[in-house]
């Protein structure tokens, strides 16, 4: 019985046209979105074969969000958050073009790969939180949980899926032309971008749940806090590879602690947004939760 009711629910938040247009677009856009990042890397190793840019690289592409995020939370409650998300969503699309032109023409360059990686960054960071918001404008209160669920579903699966997808387009290029293969990724999440562009502009402005002020308070006071709970967890990681070995088993775990902690922050998030719970306790748990996960960790590895 509960069972079909989640179902239910499920079903019912598929139903809304809104939603199921956005949802659809959405999926195609995280996979090459995820698909973007490995080609980053790829390219820059190709570029450079230096560990340092891939470092430098990968803070480009994924620092900004911990940075501006804050700022981003803020301007949510200001500005038209859908003509925002079809702006971003449309730059990294012409972007990543951008890149697929430069590999096919044999111009690409780390003095141009890296500006691009860092404004596209930056733009990422902004899109971040709207996405987290925009779902409450396209369903109605009783829909929120289960939207959410499937929004956190459609991120979880690309962050395993688009990586693979990308790994196995440059790896069937041949080992000899890595950036045609990367070229062909880029093209990939171009693709994925504007077909969710599209979708944005299908959509039509409805009447959703109006949880802008709890939205607000989400990422703007506690995303900082959660962001810097993660980066805690993974030192204690690094911390035990460097110190126990067991390589394989420490990344395993440490990606697995990821999603887990991600899932369970979606989950407070959706029971925030439907009042379930209070808003800042939903907003505040599971930067908690990760904070006294990294230290309780760390301190065991201390007293190891």
């Amino acid at each position: 019985m509960a069972l079909g009711f989640r179902f239910d629910a499920i079903r019912r938040a598929l139903g809304i046209r809104n939603y199921r247009i956005y949802t659809s677009g959405n999926i195609v856009a995280h996979f090459g979105v995820w698909a973007y990042r490995i080609g980053l890397l790829s390219l820059t190793w190709e570029l450079t074969e230096s560990a340092f840019w891939l470092g430098a690289m990968a803070m480009a592409d994924l620092f900004p969000t911990v940075v501006l995020s804050p700022l981003a939370g803020a301007l949510t409650e200001r500005i038209n958050r859908m003509a925002m998300m079809r702006f971003t969503v449309i730059f990294t699309g012409l972007q990543s073009s951008v890149l697929a032109l430069l590999c096919v023409n044999g111009t690409a360059s780390i003095a141009i790969v890296f500006p691009l990686a860092l404004v596209l960054g930056i733009v990422l960071a902004i899109n971040h939180p709207m996405r987290l918001v925009i779902v409450t404008n396209l369903v109605g209160r009783d829909a929120v949980p289960s939207a959410l669920a499937i929004n956190s579903l459609v991120f979880n699966v690309a962050r395993v899926a688009g990586p693979s997808i990308a790994g196995g387009i440059i790896a069937a290029t041949g080992d000899g032309t890595n950036v045609l293969g990367t070229a062909i990724v880029f093209g990939f999440c171009a693709v994925g971008h504007l077909i969710f562009a599209i979708a944005l502009f299908m959509v039509l402005q409805g009447s959703g749940v109006s949880s802008v002020s709890f939205a607000g308070m989400y990422v703007a006071d506690s995303f900082t806090a959660f962001a810097k709970a993660m980066v805690l967890i993974a030192a204690t990681f690094t911390l035990r590879h460097a110190r126990q070995g067991g390589g394989s088993y420490v990344i395993g775990g440490g990606v697995l602690t990821g999603f887990v902690l991600y899932f369970f922050s979606d989950i407070v998030f959706a029971l925030g947004l439907s009042d379930s719970i209070p808003a800042t306790l939903a907003a505040w748990t599971p930067a908690g939760v990760a904070t006294l996960l990294g230290l309780a960790t760390l301190l065991h590895l201390e007293d190891g």
